[in-house]
């Protein structure tokens, strides 16, 4: 009996999947506005392609010069914990990540925790979205900074540059030396440095390895001049005045133990990519890898950028977009006071990021829906790979009103200090 239930779970989640498979029949080259772009209506998430279908998107099939598959899993951390990760981790009642053996919490994980999480698997949408921080952590310790950009169909609104840094304590072996009674899985605080008006205010974040524990954060607004912790929830409460929350960054960028998971199905979509060649790295002299700091070979064009725009402001007109199978996962929010309904996630099986995100209110009407733009990037010297959420657009199609996020500076393995990230560090770096 036992055996035939196995059989037919694998059974219906093959139909569910064949739901929503679809051909590509899109080729290099083919251009697609509000004029054509019913040919490609089930390679995008309905929200997107209304934002096509209304004038404001238009879409350019190109061709990637590098395999990001290849950039995923021969990321060194990854590449050197594939096979002797597979089946040695599971996921408890609470989606924390254990040991298969003890049941103890993982605390030492290195590269992505379930290489082998298949679509047949019940839990399979919680081990990608776990797949994917770890991807993220990966990627060691960086300092980043950006420019969130304000749009109107039209024209610019106004832009906030921030400046971040991130620090993980899994998924590479630097992580894992760092000193961490309190189990933290990663830490982030981010900065406004412009405008003047808004310039100091701040965030704080901890997440934890044990997802019992809700992650934490704090807010610092120059003209109160202290922290202020807030609700857990807070992470679909917009950041700095923009339509992005921080739960909205790369399309996701939380724990899984925000919501509750369903496989809904996968399609074949077209993923958006910044660039047809990966970003090259270099490494200084002090040992991290820093990006080129010319911005025309890394910032992707909008349309904001032209003097007379024909799309819209947020449309980025020289992006790559693919077609690539994605997984489509539900998601219900669980924490008390979320702003946001049921939302659909577009997962990428190539890159295990992803790259899709539709919301709707708390009423179920449709909201906004985030994009994900991805770069390959590479550290030739070290032959290091990996894949990168370089931008996210956010817009809220309620309002006609779009927030895009550009990098502007990316180094990695950027020297900084657990004591960085604690309360006092943070009220100290903000004063």
């Amino acid at each position: 009996m036992k055996k035939i239930k196995v059989l037919l779970g694998i059974f219906l989640a093959v139909l569910c999947l064949a739901q929503y498979a679809v051909a590509a029949d899109v080729k290099p080259g083919d251009f697609f506005d509000n004029k054509n772009c019913d040919k490609i209506k089930d390679m995008l998430p309905p929200m997107v392609f209304k934002d096509v279908k209304d004038g404001n998107l238009t879409i350019k099939i190109g061709k990637l010069n590098y395999d990001p598959y290849d950039f995923m899993k021969n990321n060194k951390e990854v590449k050197d914990n594939w096979e002797s990760n597979k089946g040695k981790y599971k996921l408890n009642k609470d989606f924390t990540i254990v040991e298969a053996g003890s049941g103890q919490i993982a605390m030492k994980i290195l590269g992505i925790p379930f290489p082998d999480a298949s679509p047949s698997d019940p839990q399979f949408a919680e081990k990608s979205i776990s797949n994917q921080q770890y991807l993220k952590f990966c990627n060691h310790q960086q300092t980043s900074a950006g420019s969130m950009n304000l749009l109107y169909p039209k024209k610019l609104d106004k832009k906030v540059n921030t400046f971040v840094i991130e620090l993980y304590y899994a998924g590479w072996e630097g992580g894992l030396k760092l000193d961490n009674p309190d189990g933290y899985s990663n830490q982030l605080l981010s900065r406004v440095v412009k405008p003047y008006d808004m310039a100091g205010t701040a965030t704080l974040m901890w997440e934890f390895k044990d997802q019992a524990k809700d992650s934490v954060k704090y807010a610092f607004v120059p003209s109160m001049r202290r922290a202020r912790r807030a609700k857990p929830s807070g992470n679909s409460d917009a950041s700095f005045g923009t339509d992005l929350a921080p739960h909205d960054f790369n399309a996701f960028f939380g724990t899984v133990n925000s919501h509750k998971w369903k496989l809904l199905g996968k399609m074949t979509g077209l993923v958006p990519y910044i660039n047809a060649e990966p970003l090259l790295l270099k490494k200084t002299a002090k040992g991290t890898y820093l990006m080129d700091q010319d911005l025309n070979n890394v910032q992707p064009h909008q349309g904001y950028m032209d003097k007379n725009i024909t799309h819209a402001a947020w449309n980025y007109p020289e992006l790559v977009w693919v077609p690539q199978e994605l997984y489509i996962f539900e998601m219900t929010p669980i924490l008390a006071g979320y702003n946001y309904g049921i939302q659909k996630l577009y997962f990428s099986a190539v890159m295990n990021q992803a790259v899709y995100k539709e919301v709707t209110d708390r009423g179920g009407q449709p909201w906004k829906f985030c994009m994900a733009m991805s770069r390959g990037i590479h550290v030739p010297e070290i032959g290091w790979k990996a894949n990168f959420g370089q931008s996210t657009l956010v817009l809220d199609q309620t309002k006609g009103h779009a927030t895009s996020l550009e990098q502007l500076y990316l180094e990695l393995n950027s020297p900084m200090s657990p004591a960085d990230m604690t309360l006092s560090g943070f009220v100290a770096v903000c004063k």
